[in-house]
């Protein structure tokens, strides 16, 4: 059993059978990248509100703290 892992990682490791692989698993990243990109967009995009929404809510706190004291 051992000696088939070794044969499929022997063979795996030849320069056409990866150039191969890749055009073969190429559509199906480019497919799942398409799909995904608007997802990520909206959650870079979300990421961003937060961050600033965080940064506001320093800042009332700091200028409030600031006029307590």
């Amino acid at each position: 059993m051992n000696s088939f892992f070794s044969q499929c990682l022997d063979i795996l490791k030849r320069e056409d059978i990866k150039y191969k692989m890749k055009d073969a698993f190429e559509p199906v990243i480019e497919l799942i990248m398409y799909e995904i990109r608007p997802y990520l967009y909206m959650g870079i995009c979300m990421i961003i509100v937060m961050f600033l929404m965080l940064l506001t809510i320093l800042g009332i706190v700091i200028f409030l703290l600031r006029n307590k004291l």
